[in-house]
């Protein structure tokens, strides 16, 4: 299991109750992430995506690469670093 950084700005810090955590998490992919953090807290997935299914900002930073948008099949790494926004 990937052991990653967790932001959360704006209502995703509200339904998180937190700023920042750190997880291992039992995801491979960022699909797979946001179904956790979904099953974790209830509601994340939905206020993740739009009603047209549009994603709302999620960034994902990687040591030695420039910061990005994460698709849904991107493999997550150790140290992996995504905001939530």
């Amino acid at each position: 299991m990937p052991d990653i950084c967790l932001r959360y700005m704006a209502r995703f810090s509200e339904v998180s109750q937190c700023a920042e955590e750190q997880l291992d998490v039992p995801a491979e992919t960022f699909s797979e992430l946001v179904e956790y953090l979904d099953k974790r807290y209830s509601g994340f997935g939905k206020m993740l995506y739009n009603k047209g299914g549009e994603r709302h900002v999620a960034v994902l930073r990687r040591d030695g690469q420039k910061t990005k948008f994460p698709l849904p099949d991107e493999v997550i790494l150790n140290g992996d670093r995504f905001g939530f926004f």
